[in-house]
């Protein structure tokens, strides 16, 4: 994903893959930068992740309102407080 948005924006624009350098995954969660895309394909996207035994998740914020702040809570959780 690329930068994030600002409060009200659309999800972040997406990276294309391969993932960049340094990155073993890159999960895009709404290639139509649509909040309800995202929280749809949330859960199987962090499913995914955890299979690849990762070391370290990073994740970028999207607006935290409506949909977006269902998105949040449960990244805050997967956090379990290791949030920066």
């Amino acid at each position: 994903m690329s930068r994030s948005a600002g409060k009200g924006d659309a999800p972040p624009t997406v990276r294309k893959y391969p993932p960049p350098p340094g990155f073993a995954a890159v999960e895009v969660l709404a290639p139509d930068r649509r909040p309800a895309t995202a929280a749809a394909n949330l859960f199987a996207a962090l499913r995914r992740l955890d299979a690849r035994g990762l070391d370290l998740l990073l994740a970028e914020p999207c607006p935290d309102e409506g949909l977006g702040s269902a998105i949040m809570d449960r990244l805050r959780r997967c956090a379990a407080g290791a949030v920066c």
